[in-house]
């Protein structure tokens, strides 16, 4: 069994790169749903509200004094900017909290958080974006904001994996000419009422961490559905090109298979024959498709990850190795049964002539 895939070469590479290629489709797919899962899990991470308010009407807004240093502080709350802006041809989310802020951890990947009162505006921006775009502590750097262009010093990077800056609330402000103002309010600690005038003054809309996630989820669970229609078809097609190839090779030995069959050998070790010769080049597939899944899929992400400028970040699918191996011997196993059964089936005397 060991010996005879050597005697066949060319066939016996086929085989193993078609098990190969199927075992490797399925864990890339799977790496991949991996990898965004414990993206979305991480990118949530840092933020320590509970719950956060926005105007229905993106218009709207609240008013703040600058010497306030929470709105409705007495309910664990703080009020905040948020705008969509761009840098370069990139697009990113500009948060505009206190200096001072409790509703994300402030601790940095490099330099420090931003002070209030600067010259120049500071901000703090994600640490895969800065990485991407070759920004540097001490840069001063020009986003486009609704506004226009508005230019801030990098102080900092964060480990948030989303591409962002966090600037001063007031600076932000000043930037987009709505000074004194807010039209995000985040609710740390135990959820409760929020601000009287927070809540009387506009229509607001309310979201939570768990409903992020499951927008998340959903989002990820059709992207990921689709990479999955296209593993299966890829993986199928290999299964059944490794089907192909070891009927193919069963028929080129039948008359080897028939001599052996002569000679005393029972339908039950024919069949064990051909499971071993398959097995043993099934086992150097999927050890390679694993492999290869590893390097292919981290390959992708990182691929991914320079052209959104964001940290992904890569997670084999571990989990999963087992069960696909496990899935594709047992598939062999079957196709080994089903290849060598009209051997089996015909007399020895048939087959030689």
């Amino acid at each position: 069994a060991v010996r005879a895939p050597f005697a066949r070469p060319g066939r016996t590479l086929g085989l193993t790169l078609q098990a190969a290629a199927a075992v490797a489709t399925v864990l890339v797919v799977a790496s991949l749903g991996t990898s965004l899962a414990q993206f979305a899990e991480h990118e949530l991470e840092p933020w320590r509200y509970e719950e956060v308010a926005r105007p229905v009407n993106p218009g709207d807004g609240w008013q703040t004094s600058r010497g306030d240093d929470q709105l409705g502080a007495a309910n664990g709350e703080e009020a905040g900017l948020f705008t969509k802006g761009s840098f370069g041809d990139f697009d990113i989310d500009v948060y505009g909290t206190l200096a001072t802020t409790e509703v994300i951890d402030r601790t940095v990947v490099e330099g420090r958080w931003f002070r209030s009162g600067a010259a120049t505006p500071e901000a703090v921006v994600t640490d895969g974006f800065a990485r991407h775009r070759g920004i540097g502590v001490g840069d001063a750097v020009e986003l486009e904001l609704p506004s226009g262009p508005a230019e801030v010093v990098v102080v900092g990077t964060h480990r948030l994996r989303s591409a962002a800056f966090f600037v001063e609330r007031a600076a932000l402000g000043d930037m987009l000419r709505r000074s004194d103002t807010a039209d995000v309010l985040w609710v740390m600690g135990r959820p409760g009422p929020m601000s009287e005038f927070v809540s009387s003054s506009h229509m607001v809309e309310v979201e939570r961490p768990a409903d992020l996630v499951e927008e998340d989820r959903a989002a990820r669970s059709m992207i990921m559905g689709i990479f999955w229609a296209i593993g299966i078809v890829v993986a199928t097609v290999a299964a059944i090109g490794f089907a192909s190839s070891l009927q193919m090779m069963v028929h080129d030995r039948r008359r080897e298979l028939a001599a052996v069959r002569a000679g005393g050998a029972s339908s039950g070790l024919l069949r064990r024959l051909v499971l071993s010769e398959a097995m043993w080049v099934a086992v150097v597939g999927a050890a390679l498709g694993a492999v290869a899944a590893h390097f292919g899929a981290s390959a992708l992400m990182a691929f991914v990850e320079s052209g959104e400028s964001v940290d992904i970040g890569y997670a084999y699918a571990t989990h999963m190795l087992a069960p696909v191996v496990a899935a594709a011997l047992a598939g062999v196993a079957l196709l080994s049964v089903l290849a060598v059964r009209p051997v089996v089936r015909c007399s020895a005397g048939i087959l030689l002539r």
